[in-house]
């Protein structure tokens, strides 16, 4: 999709990494369906089985051997995830969604 919003309460200048969780014992495939439809306009963060975890660095250890990892649509090898926040070690640039509309 061209407009994802993963982290609504999000900043590229916020200094912080927002984890994502959804889980609760009746996450079912409807309402895993539901949250990741509400990626293209924010609405999963209201869901009540979303919760945001704000970090500066984190590290995930498989619970049991054999597990299966995601990392941003892409499957990686099973095993132990971490990332840290690097501030200012990335310039971004790009237009804002009104000047792109403009140009329309």
């Amino acid at each position: 999709a061209q407009t994802n919003y993963n982290s609504p309460p999000s900043s590229l200048q916020d200094g912080v990494f927002q984890i994502l969780l959804v889980r609760g014992k009746h996450v079912g495939r409807v309402a895993m369906a539901s949250i990741l439809l509400g990626l293209d306009h924010g609405s999963h963060a209201n869901h009540p089985a979303a919760e945001f975890i704000e970090c500066v660095a984190y590290r995930l250890e498989p619970l049991t051997e054999g597990s299966y990892n995601d990392l941003d649509g892409e499957v990686i090898e099973s095993g132990t995830i971490q990332a840290q926040v690097l501030p200012a070690a990335l310039q971004v640039f790009g237009a804002s969604k009104r000047q792109n509309n403009a140009e329309k």
